[in-house]
């Protein structure tokens, strides 16, 4: 398995992301000749270049281990039949291993987004190893119980992934959407996430690729539309004294009666603030001070106390598929891609050109 992965990365890359899973302790790089890895109170010493095994030393100390329980609030058993009606549940850590460390454990609970939602230290107390948290909000959530004995750290992990209902409140209840800001992530057309926007070259479906010649001022058609991303890369309008910086007709059709542009396939979500200041400090630091709702794929969803609550007149956004990440589930895919209830698309028509 690590070498057929290693194939399109180095062996401490992936041995750092099995670290990272908590399949690991510790991840060691020996001046680039071998890698000695800590796993359950092993270390094991790996020649870099053929991955075989030069020594296997035993340590002592093994990884925490723990069993997860999701019950109601009140720490009961969940009734299949009320279970899509619950606005709350808790989630119950048990650890097994208690002799192994004594008191030295740290609990934490990880969101989709990577944020810690709680981190407690030193949680036990005598032979008790159980600690539960109450979740008001549906996703995935990654736990983690570190142990600590004689300087040495050893973490497990496990992801659980809650379903909740949102509690519903009055449409009166509507906050105010002045100070709005736009998040988006760029999809494929299976609603998977990227990092770049979806390359047009590959849908043209009989459409000549054309860019803007700043010296002739006229268009020209892309020759190489695969290494030549140009005819699609978009900047800021600003800098002109016109305004502009960029021009939107990037393809045309054999008899130039229609002017195409490309739009990468996306989705979206709007996250509100009381003041323009603090969606100026999200925008800038990503601070979440302030948030009075958001605009997603649930509705209109309004913040109280850390709350969420659905307003009871919102409507969920009409789109077949979802956001196939569970850090953007509440993303909304834009709608624009959808023709005929379920087939994708990617170019949107302009009838004329963008560049007079």
């Amino acid at each position: 398995m690590a070498e057929k992965y290693t194939e399109i990365k180095t062996l401490e890359e992936y041995l750092n992301e099995q670290k990272e899973k908590g399949k690991l302790d510790e991840v060691t790089n020996n001046n680039n000749e071998t890698i000695t890895v800590e796993v359950d109170g092993y270390e094991i010493t790996i020649k870099e270049d053929d991955l075989s095994i030069i020594e296997t030393v035993k340590i002592g100390g093994v990884r925490p281990t723990f069993e997860v329980y999701i019950t109601k609030a009140n720490g009961t058993k969940i009734d299949p039949i009320e279970e899509e009606n619950l606005e709350q549940k808790a989630i119950t850590i048990n650890i097994t291993n208690i002799g192994e460390f004594g008191e030295n454990y740290t609990i934490e609970i990880k969101n989709n987004s990577g944020e810690n939602l709680i981190k407690e230290t030193n949680v036990i107390s005598g032979i008790t190893g159980q600690a539960s948290y109450m979740i008001n909000k549906k996703g995935k959530y990654t736990i983690i119980v570190t142990g600590t004995k004689e300087g040495k750290t050893r973490t497990a992990k496990k992801i659980e992934e809650i379903t909740l209902s949102m509690p519903i409140i009055e449409e009166s209840a509507m906050f105010s959407k002045a100070n709005g800001v736009i998040d988006i992530v760029w999809l494929n057309t299976d609603n998977t996430t990227r990092e770049t926007p979806l390359s047009p070259a590959e849908y043209l479906g009989g459409l000549i690729p054309i860019k803007y010649n700043e010296t002739t001022k006229e268009e020209e058609i892309v020759t190489n539309p695969v290494t030549d991303t140009s005819w699609y890369n978009y900047v800021a309008q600003t800098g002109n004294t016109d305004g502009r910086t960029s021009y939107w007709a990037n393809a045309r059709s054999n008899d130039s009666n229609a002017y195409f542009v490309w739009i990468p396939r996306y989705a979206y979500k709007i996250t509100y603030f009381n003041t323009l200041d603090q969606a100026n400090a999200y925008r800038e630091t990503g601070s979440l001070d302030g948030i009075v709702g958001y605009s997603n794929i649930e509705g209109m969803v309004k913040v109280e106390n850390g709350t969420e609550k659905l307003l009871n007149n919102s409507q969920p956004t009409n789109v077949i598929g979802k956001v196939q990440n569970s850090k953007y589930t509440d993303y909304i895919p834009h709608p624009a891609f959808e023709f005929d209830g379920n087939k994708a698309r990617n170019m949107g028509r302009k009838i004329r050109k963008q560049w007079k």
